[in-house]
C-alpha cells in the first residue's frame, strides 16, 4: 500500500465532494466553496478546492521522490488553503459545528484536516479497506447520480440528489454520533447496527411522525 494512501483519498474526495457536479439531470455549475460560477468564471483565485486539487499532484510527486522537505511544504499550503474557509461566522461550513467542538465524525473538511496533519507530522494511518459491500453500494450510488464518502473503517455516508444522507457501517444503517438518516424534509432517524435506536428522544423524529424505539423495538 502506498504511504498515506488513505490521507491522499480523503483530500481527492474532499475535492470531488465540492468540485461541481452533476445532480439529477442538471449540472451544479457552482463551487460549493467559493460559490463561482466554474463554468462561466472558473474558481475563485485561491479557491481551496483548486489549490488542494493541484497540491494532490505535487504531494504524490514529493512521496515517491522521498522529498520529505517538499511534501510538509505542501501539505501546509493545503492545510492553510483548506483552513480559510473551514469556518464561517465561527461554525463549520460543512457540519456546523462551533470551532472550538471541531468536526463530526463524518465532516469532510474535518478529515482532510486531520488527514493534513497527519502527513506534516509524519504519522501514517493504514487506509481503510473497500469491502464488496462499499463497491457495491459505490455501484448503485453511481447509477442515480449519489455521492459516496468513506467516513471511517467499514463506514460510509451516501448523498443523494435530493439532498438525503444515509451512513451506514459494515452494511448496516448506523452512526455513533447523530442521527444515520436525514432527510430534507427535517426528519431525523437513529440507526445502530441496523436497528431504529435512540434512548435519548423519537428514533423517528420528523414533523408530522415520531417514533420511540430501542433496540430495534418501538414502544412509543
Amino acid at each position: 500500500m502506498t504511504e498515506y494512501a488513505f490521507e491522499l483519498n480523503v483530500l481527492k474526495t474532499f475535492v470531488h465532494h465540492n468540485w461541481p457536479q452533476e445532480v439529477w439531470d442538471e449540472v451544479t455549475t457552482y463551487c460549493s466553496v467559493c460559490d463561482y460560477d466554474v463554468k462561466q468564471d472558473g474558481h475563485k483565485p485561491g479557491c481551496p478546492v483548486v489549490v488542494v486539487s493541484e497540491l494532490i499532484a505535487k504531494i504524490q510527486e514529493a512521496l515517491e521522490k522521498g522529498d520529505r522537505e517538499e511534501r510538509v511544504a505542501c501539505v501546509k499550503e493545503a492545510r492553510t488553503a483548506i483552513s480559510r474557509v473551514a469556518f464561517n461566522f465561527g461554525r463549520c461550513e460543512e457540519c456546523g459545528l462551533l470551532r472550538e467542538e471541531g468536526h463530526e465524525p463524518w465532516c469532510l473538511t474535518g478529515l482532510a484536516l486531520d488527514a493534513l496533519r497527519r502527513m506534516e507530522a509524519g504519522g501514517v494511518v493504514q487506509g481503510y479497506r473497500e469491502s464488496d459491500w462499499i463497491k457495491s453500494m459505490k455501484q448503485a450510488a453511481a447509477k442515480i447520480g449519489a455521492r459516496v464518502a468513506m467516513t471511517g473503517p467499514g463506514s460510509i455516508r451516501i448523498e443523494y440528489p435530493s439532498g438525503d444522507r444515509y451512513y451506514f457501517r459494515d452494511g448496516q444503517k448506523h452512526r455513533d454520533s447523530g442521527p444515520a438518516v436525514i432527510m430534507t424534509d427535517g426528519t431525523r432517524e437513529y440507526w445502530v447496527e441496523g436497528k431504529l435506536h435512540n434512548p435519548h428522544g423519537p428514533a423517528i423524529d420528523g414533523p408530522a411522525r415520531k417514533e420511540h424505539w430501542l433496540n430495534g423495538k418501538r414502544y412509543a
